[in-house]
């Protein structure tokens, strides 16, 4: 952008030899200090917690399979049978081509995770030198504490859980490639700048979002700083770039493009079926206004003062709660402003070039400004709103306070401009010794004592190994008796450890969005007869066995039925109350709309129920139903067969004219279970009233059931 670094120390010099090796022992100084549990444990200690950090692990063993030939690229093998799951969540690619290679070397999957992560925070901390030392032309001190601050960064512990976000560790490889076209015309590295912005956006959507954000803030700041600076100058260069930059982008358009077709291929269906996240939701987790020094309760220097002042005075909301340190943002917003009021038009008397820090301590400080803003509430009202309703893609965030991890970054560089400031032209003495307290300040304040390494390695795999393989047949699993019953994610994810590790589907799950029709995310009383419903809704009751996590065995469905809230008691009776107050919804298995005051209608060709605990043993099955039609002027009559484990038992006709709702089924000890046994009406002619011109109501009703009882008695 017409930067003149005339003054600038140029790379290399005495330093040449002595500067990679300085590097390379800060690097791993942050590093040791990142990752000291899973060292000092010998590999034991894992980053993450038992939730979102094994997620990420069953991705990128979901890759593995892919490769392998063991799965469909869209499709892990959990919340079955749905499909293009995937898309629910991150995908993670851009870590594979780091953790394929470490499973190739027959490490587990929680070594090759770790390795992965401490690979991606070198290559962070790498780019980050990289691009404060080379783009922007700094000394090797100014580089090294802007790679050091975003690495150990205070905000890495409280997002430590969710791996995905180590994706920012790319963002400074894309300044480096986008800086190498500006300041060399390099189209080699514009056409590498667009392919990995691809890819990272495939990989997780938030930091190219938050990046576009980014632009769209940089472009108007820059423009109206170099304007005031030199009008004439800014317009003779928007020609220069017209006329050759255009072409440029169009021709490495392509290397971005490219990662569209996955993309879309993955994240559309989900989108289609969803419409995103509500903006409710998205408000829910969005910060307020003041948590922009909110460190956090577990940080060193400010957790006991600051941080839990701020988690009484504003409810937290996850790692996107948690902004940058208090000396960190004093000292990009004193740099800021001190900066602004440095502006000005350039003289042509002046003989050398104004210096470009201020203006790039301007530029950057108002941008990121401006990113934070837009990025809060301010009580009921947030810009978010804007950005949710015009940006495309908006919807598909959950979390706009993950914008934090870009903005450390922001304020990382705008720590070593201001550092590089105070060093230029051979400062006093006693400047020397305030920057150098300014730097090691800056760093101390990032000390969190967060215990970030949640899961055991050792534990994790002797817990799995007590289930072997499944049993014949079984062609997918749910889970019954998890640990940490109180967290039901932590269950939800052994599922899916398990089911990866057997290369067998689960129709348990945890991931951002729930599959259509799947309500089993809690572990309660109802649990197994939700699970029920589901089977029979998606026709995959055959096939499906159970994992008892607590014993650490495989029982097959029936097993475990006795348990289920639908299960008849061994005296034989039971009556189902299907108004609003009644057990009705407990018995429910797919067909039925919600329960009102009077009973539940059917919805659709065919409702179902489903029970447990009768028995052929016990002889002849008796249904009572107290049950009414939908009827109107030119619809009088309904038929509704009855079915007992797929066999019919009788045929009701529900007519307007009829004087009494009873009817009476019965069915032989031949039709009944184990495990379960399965009671289906079949609507001979469901209509709406919507299209009977009664009401604007769409459902296809057939049969009101207000009671059931069912009777079997030696």
């Amino acid at each position: 952008m017409g930067v003149n670094r005339k003054n600038e120390p140029k790379p290399g010099g005495g330093l040449a030899w002595r500067e990679p090796i300085l590097a390379s022992l800060v690097c791993c100084l942050s590093l040791a200090y990142l990752f000291h549990s899973f060292l000092l444990s010998r590999g034991d200690s894992i980053t993450g917690d038992l939730g979102d950090a094994r997620f990420c692990m069953v991705i990128l063993e979901h890759w593995w399979a892919v490769c392998h030939g063991l799965a469909s690229p869209r499709d892990p093998n959990f919340l079955s049978p749905a499909q293009d799951v995937l898309g629910y969540s991150v995908t993670l690619f851009l870590y594979t081509p780091i953790y394929l290679p470490l499973r190739l070397l027959h490490l587990d999957t929680y070594v090759a995770f770790e390795l992965t992560l401490m690979a991606i925070r070198t290559l962070g901390f790498a780019f980050t030198y990289l691009m404060i030392r080379r783009t922007f032309r700094l000394s090797v001190a100014p580089s090294l504490l802007g790679a050091c601050l975003f690495t150990v960064a205070n905000i890495s512990f409280p997002s430590a859980n969710h791996a995905q976000l180590l994706n920012f560790m790319f963002v400074p490889l894309q300044v480096i490639l986008i800086g190498g076209y500006l300041g060399k015309g390099s189209r080699n590295s514009l056409a590498a700048a667009g392919f990995l912005t691809g890819a990272m956006m495939f990989t997780d959507v938030y930091e190219v979002f938050f990046e576009v954000l980014m632009a769209l803030a940089l472009i108007p700041v820059w423009t109206a700083v170099e304007w005031s600076a030199d009008r004439d100058s800014l317009v003779r260069r928007l020609q220069d770039w017209s006329r050759h930059s255009a072409r440029d982008i169009l021709s490495a358009a392509p290397f971005f493009l490219i990662w569209l077709l996955p993309f879309f291929a993955v994240y559309y269906p989900v989108f289609e079926r969803t419409g995103g996240r509500p903006y409710a939701e998205v408000f829910s987790y969005m910060r307020d206004w003041r948590e922009i020094l909110n460190p956090g309760p577990d940080n060193w220097l400010w957790g006991r003062s600051l941080g839990k002042w701020f988690q009484g005075w504003v409810p937290p909301v996850g790692e996107g709660s948690f902004g940058i340190t208090p000396l960190m943002a004093f000292v990009a917003a004193l740099s800021t402003m001190v900066s602004l009021l440095r502006l000005g038009p350039r003289r042509s008397a002046d003989r050398e070039p104004p210096d470009w820090r201020p203006r790039a301590i301007a530029i950057l400080g108002l941008a990121s400004g401006a990113l934070y803003i837009v990025s809060v509430h301010f009580g009921i009202h947030s810009l978010w709103w804007v950005i949710y309703y015009v940006v495309p893609g908006a919807k598909g965030l959950r979390v706009p306070g993950r914008v934090n991890i870009l903005l450390v970054l922001n304020a990382s560089v705008l720590c070593a401009l201001t550092l590089a400031w105070l060093l230029a032209r051979r400062p006093a003495h006693w400047m020397r010794w305030a920057a150098t307290m300014l730097a090691l300040c800056l760093i101390v304040e990032q000390v969190n004592t967060q215990q970030v390494s949640g899961i055991s390695r050792s534990s994790e795999l002797r817990y799995f190994a007590r289930l072997a393989s499944p049993p014949p047949g079984c062609q997918r699993f749910y889970v019954i008796d998890p640990r940490l019953s109180e967290a039901p994610y932590v269950g939800q994810m052994d599922a899916m450890v398990l089911a990866r590790r057997l290369n067998i589907a689960t129709v348990n799950g945890y991931s951002g969005s729930d599959a259509p029709g799947w309500d089993l995310y809690y572990f309660d009383g109802g649990y197994q007869n939700r699970v029920a419903r589901y089977l029979l809704a998606n026709n995959i009751w055959d096939g499906t066995c159970t994992a008892d996590l607590e014993r650490g065995r495989w029982i097959p469905f029936g097993q475990s039925s006795a348990e289920l809230a639908s299960h008849i008691p061994d005296g034989g009776k039971a009556e189902m109350v299907f108004t609003a107050n009644g057990n009705g919804r407990l018995f429910e298995a797919s067909g039925w709309s919600s329960p009102e005051p009077i009973g539940t209608w059917t919805d659709g060709p065919e409702a179902r129920l489903v029970v447990s605990g009768l028995s052929p043993a016990r002889g002849l099955l008796t249904m009572r139903a107290t049950a009414l039609g939908f009827f109107a002027k030119s619809h009088t009559d309904v038929s509704v067969k009855v079915s007992v484990n797929g066999h019919e038992v009788t045929v009701w006709a529900l007519r307007v004219t009829d004087k009494s709702p009873e009817r009476v089924a019965e069915a032989p000890p031949a039709f009944l279970g184990p495990p379960v046994t399965t009671i289906s009406f079949d609507i001979d002619d469901p209509r709406s009233p919507l299209e009977l011109g009664v009401s604007a109501d769409s459902r296809k009703l057939g049969m009101l059931l207000v009671k059931l009882s069912l009777i079997q008695q030696q």
